[in-house]
């Protein structure tokens, strides 16, 4: 491929410089970078600050006064790439997302293997996203299933039963994949590679979801217009929170008490919409899908809880989410503060 040239799209907040230097960092070992887009999504350690202190002509920084969710950061990222840079290439991290070596140079020897411009976009691993993990090492896709509820179909009950008596689970820690390349049906994004050409097809993230499923929803519109997007093994990208805590969360269910209120309503909400407009091809059997998962995680979690008020306090919540997800009703709730 000649001269490729790559923009970074990264959305910080809070406190985070301590994780975004070390990004930061990891990106001054890449080549082919041309752009580093810092979006200031109400941050504390200030943007500006630390873009003096890398000394690195690539970065620049675009302010929100504050944080506006990650769809709001991520689309503002991407406007900014489009008109502000002629890069071909867009590559979207989170503040923690420090790509490994050769990271970089395996996307863009992906791309040009599968002459990917018109049809594919890339994704790079993070080995914390532990369905993406287990797809590189099982060749299993990853992908929303039509008519289920958060995951839930009736007719895998029987093998989510086994797969929690045996309780088995994916090592983080594996270095090697008998499938470099699978094909998944949504990404993060965190390690989202996709050439400028996407945007004008598909369009921004949808701020209107806040946080949680916007990536989901914004990259499942590649495969929508009928797109793939390839996960890459061998780009990896890692998360430099301490993955002990994705992991542990990514085993809790909808009424867990490991959720704040926010997270439990945005994630809720955001997923029944997305499911209703993508993938509900029959509606009672998605509402079918959606009684029994919450019956017996209901259940399941008095059992293990002993506590039911705040657990119906929590099913309350989820009903009110799935509510407002059902019938359109986005945008940021004054109650959950980002």
């Amino acid at each position: 491929m000649n001269n490729p040239s790559v923009a970074v799209v990264i959305v910080t907040y809070g406190r985070r410089w301590y994780f975004l230097a070390q990004v930061l960092q990891s990106l001054q070992k890449q080549p082919f970078i041309t752009d580093i887009i810092l979006v200031d999504n109400g941050s504390r350690h200030g943007v500006d600050i630390a873009q003096a202190a890398m000394n690195d002509a690539r970065i620049r920084s675009v302010q929100l006064l504050s944080n506006t969710g990650s769809s709001k950061g991520f689309r503002l990222g991407l406007e900014t790439a489009v008109n502000e840079t002629t890069a071909k290439f867009f590559w979207l991290l989170d503040d923690d997302n420090a790509p490994t070596a050769g990271s970089l140079r395996h996307l863009l020897a992906i791309h040009e293997a599968f002459d990917c411009n018109a049809e594919f976009a890339l994704l790079s691993l993070r080995k914390t996203r532990l369905e993406f993990l287990q797809a590189v090492q099982s060749g299993v896709p990853v992908f929303i299933g039509e008519n289920t509820f958060h995951g839930f179909h009736l007719r895998g009950l029987l093998a989510k039963v086994i797969k929690f008596i045996k309780k088995k689970d994916i090592s983080c820690d594996k270095n090697t994949y008998r499938y470099p390349v699978v094909s998944v049906g949504y990404a993060p994004y965190g390690g989202l590679f996709l050439h400028r050409s996407w945007i004008d097809k598909i369009g921004y993230p949808d701020e209107r979801f806040v946080l949680y499923a916007d990536d989901h929803e914004f990259t499942n519109r590649i495969i929508q217009h009928g797109g793939k997007i390839l996960l890459c093994a061998y780009s990896e990208v890692r998360d430099l929170e301490d993955s002990c805590h994705w992991n542990e969360n990514a085993r809790c269910h909808l009424l867990s008490p490991a959720f704040t209120s926010m997270r439990l309503y945005y994630s809720v909400r955001n997923r029944v919409y997305l499911e209703k407009h993508r993938f509900v091809s029959r509606k009672f059997v998605y509402i079918l899908n959606l009684f029994v998962c919450l019956f017996l995680l209901f259940w399941y979690q008095l059992f293990v809880e002993r506590r039911p008020v705040p657990l119906v306090k929590r099913l309350s919540l989820v009903v009110r989410a799935i509510s407002d997800g059902w019938w359109g009703r986005l945008g940021e709730r004054v109650e959950f503060e980002l």
